[in-house]
C-alpha cells in the first residue's frame, strides 16, 4: 500500500483486521469486506497481498483479514491515516479490532531489503 507517490517503498507492513456483526444481520457482510479489500489492496494497488477468513461462532459472523506488503509510510499512525482516507464501504462500521506493524527497511543491494537496526 503506497501512501504517497514521491517516496520509495522503504517499509514492510502487516495488518490484521477483525470485523464482527450479529449472524444473519447482513447476508452480504463477507462479500462487502472482500470487495473493499480488493479495492484497497488488490492488483494495481502496490505490492500487497491479502486474505480473508470467515468464521461463524455463537450468533456472530466474524471476518479476519490479513494484509502484508510494502509501503512508504514512516509509522503505523501514518499508514492508518492513509487507510482511513481511503475507506468507502460501510463494512468499516463492523471493524472491532486491528493490529498493525510497520517495519522500516534499508537497502541491502539489488532487489533486497533488510531490517533497519537502531
Amino acid at each position: 500500500m503506497i501512501v504517497t507517490q514521491d517516496r520509495p517503498l522503504s517499509a514492510e507492513f502487516d495488518l490484521r483486521l477483525c470485523f464482527i456483526q450479529p449472524q444473519q444481520c447482513r447476508p452480504e457482510f463477507h462479500d462487502e469486506i472482500q470487495i473493499e479489500m480488493e479495492r484497497l489492496f488488490g492488483k494495481g494497488r502496490g505490492k500487497t497481498t491479502w486474505s480473508a477468513e470467515r468464521k461463524l461462532a455463537e450468533g456472530v459472523d466474524i471476518a479476519v483479514v490479513n494484509v502484508n506488503g510494502l509501503t512508504n509510510a514512516g509509522s503505523e499512525e501514518e499508514l492508518l491515516v492513509h487507510l482511513e482516507s481511503e475507506m468507502l464501504s460501510g463494512c468499516w462500521d463492523d471493524l472491532n479490532g486491528y493490529t498493525i506493524l510497520v517495519t522500516q527497511k534499508i537497502s541491502a543491494g539489488s532487489c533486497r531489503l533488510k531490517t533497519k537496526r537502531g
